[in-house]
């Protein structure tokens, strides 16, 4: 009796350690002959990252380190400044992808301040949820909009404030009738996040970028 218990024991810490820690052959496929496998590899590697970024930081560094050939070393300065990127700015900000304008609907006999699509951004998560031109977004998370302050102005902050992977709910009226929508956020571009920060003077992106090459030289030991 006993020994059959340990199978499943022996099992479960065999399955723990190959969801800790990222199989060789896919450091080893980021070499590969073919780009196909080494896109797949990467990819792979960036999703173990994901969940499992306390391990994630180390390991790409030692890699990246290790690394001689240009393109691995490529590879592997890609995958460490995603994760020490990240800690530092957490997920991109939320983006749905349309074009909008400022309207009104009556809801009942009340009449609420609503966003006006008037194009779907191709690819986007509006596309992909199913938002249409001529849709009037009413509510978003049950939050109306303040008829004082442009729709489109509030629809902005509510949805930057949340970020990638976020999930909202949009309330609308297509044609005149009431719809929901559930709605995945995507990234926000960065073309899109600089035009945003533009009064600003700063670019979000070079921020990034310099964040990580001084992370990178203090880690290498390297005065900046």
């Amino acid at each position: 009796m006993s020994s059959i218990l340990r199978v499943p024991l022996i099992s479960l810490v065999l399955i723990t350690t190959l969801a800790a820690e990222p199989a060789a052959e896919q450091f080893k496929q980021l070499d590969a002959d073919a780009y196909s496998d080494r896109h797949a590899a990467q990819l792979e590697l960036t999703q173990w990252a994901a969940d499992n970024s306390n391990e994630a930081v180390d390991l790409f560094f030692d890699k990246y380190k290790a690394a001689k050939k240009p393109e691995l070393k490529m590879r592997m300065r890609q995958l460490l400044r995603e994760r020490v990127v990240f800690e530092k700015y957490g997920s991109p900000k939320g983006f749905v992808g349309i074009r909008m304008d400022n309207g009104s609907e009556k809801v009942g006999d009340e009449l609420h301040a609503v966003v006006l699509v008037t194009n779907v951004v191709k690819d986007s998560p509006a596309d992909v949820f199913g938002l249409q031109q001529g849709d009037a977004l009413w509510r978003i998370d049950g939050r109306t909009f303040n008829r004082k302050t442009f729709a489109s102005i509030q629809f902005i902050q509510i949805v930057t404030s949340k970020r990638e992977g976020d999930t909202v709910v949009l309330e609308l009226f297509r044609n005149g009738k009431p719809l929901e929508v559930k709605l995945v956020l995507g990234a926000m571009p960065a073309k899109l996040e600089r035009q945003n920060n533009r009064h600003l003077k700063k670019d979000p992106e070079i921020d990034k970028e310099n964040y990580f090459n001084n992370w990178l030289r203090k880690r290498l030991g390297v005065e900046g």
